[in-house]
Parts: structure tokens; C-alpha cells; sequence
């Protein structure tokens, strides 16, 4: 999880839950001074406060140095190789670096240390300095990433965040064969905004959606169309957009149709759920082009072609952009019309894929001219 993310997730937390950190903190704190005030009055009956001093404050320069001889020449290896550098680093170059410098100091302090005293602060400081914070560093992450799912069961607009400057269009439900009930959205941007990126949030922290499928939402210019399914979580996208004046801005949009906290597809959060409300979902098929009801993102698409005389037809999925197709878009939009690809044949069937809960089979539309 990012340190941002990280930090937004603390931003947005109830002051009684900050203070239930602030008293984990303390207590680690403690659990981490009492061996530190024990070996202190340990060496403080044998009349070596001042070289214990001095050796502890080596550990402390050392233990991050010691990190980073370990930790950054494996993340400069790409690949495979960069476990082995890792591993390699940690048992050879980590530990003697670090026992040696304690060992090669301890000798040379007034009074100085035994070889044993030297050894027993070192591993001692290791624990204390290098085990225990790398410890609490990834239960910090976990226990953080439990608050952001919990956050996200409530979503909110973040503290830093602005107004959303786009036209938000009402969710409309659809009744979709072999899906059941399907929701789409649209937000219409205003002349001038350009759409940055788009950051969606999956179980808890957002994520980038940059070189990902993303099935539930697709955009043209700066417009952003929404799709899913009843048996789908209710998307939560995070905007980042550029405005006409060159000013860089960021918006979260929560579809607010129904509680973005509950299941999609609880009684909850369904006030149509016997779909009396829901229309249709049509596709209207033309030469080489399609009409369907509202916008469908891309990655959902699947098409059948004609494979012309004597052949068969073949599936083509539209996962990504033909280089025809405009780059601009990675919808399925009323008027889509396929590019000019060879000897391409008309369109005869149409597949829409869905995503389903764990262990289940996906549901899939189909269409046929």
C-alpha cells in the first residue's frame, strides 16, 4: 500500500480510532525502551553507561545503513535475480557489516566491551532496531489496509479533494438476458477538461487503472461511462483531471443510486429489485456497426464476425483499441462502427462477460443479429 494511500487512509479516520492507534504507538514504544532501560542499568553497575552509550548510538546509525546495503542493490536487479541478490546480501554483507561494527567499536571504547558484551548489544540491537520495526512497518500496513476497506464501506470525498466538475447523469437499470439486472452511469466532463488518469477502488485502497482491465467503467475525452451488474461490487473511482486553466485536480464519485457500502446485489441496495423499473437491454446491429442501449466498456466486449463464403465466423474481443479505432475511447458507444480490417465481415453475434462472486460461474449476455 502507497505511503499516500496510506496517509489519506489515516486523514479519514474517526478521531476514537486515531486514538486507538496513538495508544498502539505508545505501547510499542514502551515494549521497545524497557530492554533498552535494562541492558542500560545492566552496564551502568559495571561502570560502562558511557561505552554503552556510544555503542547503542552506532546501532542507530548502522541499522539503516545496513538496510539499505541489503534492500537497494536487490530493487537496482529486475527479475528472478533480485531474490537471489537479496538473500545473498542478507546473509553475507548485512551481518557481518553489522557485528563487525559493533565488535570493532566495543574493543575500542573506555572502558571498553568484551567480545561477548559487543555480540550480545549486537544481537540485542538487532531485534530491537532492525526485527521489531520492519515487524510493526508490515502489521502498520495490514492493519491500515483493514481501515481502508472499512473506510470504503462508507466512501467519503477526501480532505484534499475538489468538487466534480462533470454533469453527472442519473444510474439507469437495465435487464440484461443471462446477466439479470445491469446499471450504467454517465458523467459528461465541461469544454476543456482533459482526463488525466482514473484510480478505482478494489477492497479497500485505490489502485491505478492504467494498463488494467477494467471492465466496469471506459471513457471518451473526458467523459466517464459506468457499467455493472447487480452481482457486482458498485464501482468507486477516484478522477484526476487537468481544468482549462492548466490546474491539476482530483475528485472521488461514489454512484449514490443506492447505499455504495452495501453489496450490489443486496435487497438493500436493489429498491427495483424485481427489475419492475429496469428496461431493456438492446443492441441495434448495422453493417459492421452497432447500436447498443448505453455505453459498454470495451473489456467487456467480445464480437462474432462473418467469415464470409464458405467460412466461419470468428470471435474477435475488444479488449483493446484497433489502431483504426479512435484513441480517444475506450467505449462501445450508440453509432460504433468497426474499423476497415482486412477482410473483416459484418457482425453477427455479440458477448458481454461479467464478473461473479467467488466460486461462481460469470454471467454472459448474448446478442445475436
Amino acid at each position: 500500500m502507497e505511503f499516500a494511500q496510506m496517509q489519506e487512509t489515516w486523514l479519514a479516520m474517526a478521531p476514537d480510532r486515531r486514538a486507538l492507534w496513538w495508544q498502539g504507538a505508545v505501547g510499542f514504544g514502551l515494549a521497545l525502551l524497557a530492554p533498552l532501560l535494562l541492558e542500560l542499568l545492566y552496564f551502568r553497575r559495571r561502570a560502562k553507561a558511557g561505552s554503552w552509550l556510544k555503542l547503542r548510538l552506532l546501532s542507530l546509525l548502522m541499522a539503516p545503513l545496513c538496510f539499505a546495503v541489503v534492500w537497494l542493490p536487490a530493487r537496482a536487479v529486475s527479475g528472478p535475480m533480485a531474490l537471489g541478490v537479496f538473500y545473498l546480501l542478507l546473509l553475507t554483507v548485512g551481518p557481518g557489516l553489522w557485528f563487525g561494527s559493533h565488535a570493532w567499536l566495543g574493543r575500542r571504547l573506555r572502558p571498553p566491551m568484551s567480545w561477548l558484551e559487543s555480540l550480545v548489544m549486537a544481537l540485542l540491537g538487532l531485534v530491537l532496531l532492525l526485527g521489531l520495526p520492519l515487524m510493526a512497518a508490515q502489521m502498520v500496513e495490514m492493519e491500515i489496509a483493514k481501515e481502508a476497506r472499512r473506510l470504503s464501506a462508507s466512501p467519503q470525498q477526501a480532505p484534499d479533494e475538489s468538487p466534480l466538475p462533470h454533469r453527472v447523469l442519473p444510474p439507469k437499470l437495465y435487464r440484461m438476458p443471462g446477466v439479470g439486472l445491469v446499471w450504467t452511469q454517465s458523467l459528461i466532463a465541461p469544454e476543456g477538461l482533459r482526463l488525466l488518469s482514473i484510480d478505482q477502488r478494489v477492497a479497500g485502497p485505490w489502485y491505478p487503472s492504467a494498463g488494467v482491465s477494467h471492465p466496469q467503467f471506459c471513457t471518451r475525452g473526458g467523459d466517464l461511462h459506468l457499467m455493472w451488474s447487480s452481482q457486482e461490487p458498485t464501482p468507486q473511482l477516484r478522477l484526476h483531471w487537468r481544468d482549462a486553466y492548466g490546474q491539476n485536480h482530483k475528485a472521488a464519485h461514489f454512484p449514490t443510486h443506492f447505499p455504495a457500502h452495501s453489496p450490489a446485489h443486496s435487497p438493500a441496495t436493489r429498491p427495483t429489485a424485481e427489475g419492475s423499473e429496469a428496461e431493456e437491454f438492446r443492441i441495434g446491429f448495422r453493417p459492421r456497426g452497432l447500436d447498443p442501449s448505453a455505453a459498454i466498456p470495451r473489456s467487456r466486449v467480445y464480437l462474432s464476425m462473418d467469415g464470409g463464403a464458405g467460412q466461419e465466423p470468428y470471435m474477435r474481443p475488444l479488449s483493446q483499441n484497433d489502431p483504426e479505432d479512435p484513441q480517444d475511447s475506450d467505449c462501445i458507444l450508440p453509432g460504433y462502427q468497426r474499423p476497415k480490417i482486412g477482410h473483416e465481415g459484418d457482425i453477427i453475434h455479440v458477448g458481454l462477460m461479467f464478473q461473479a462472486p467467488s466460486g461462481t460461474r460469470s454471467p454472459r449476455a448474448e446478442f445475436r443479429r
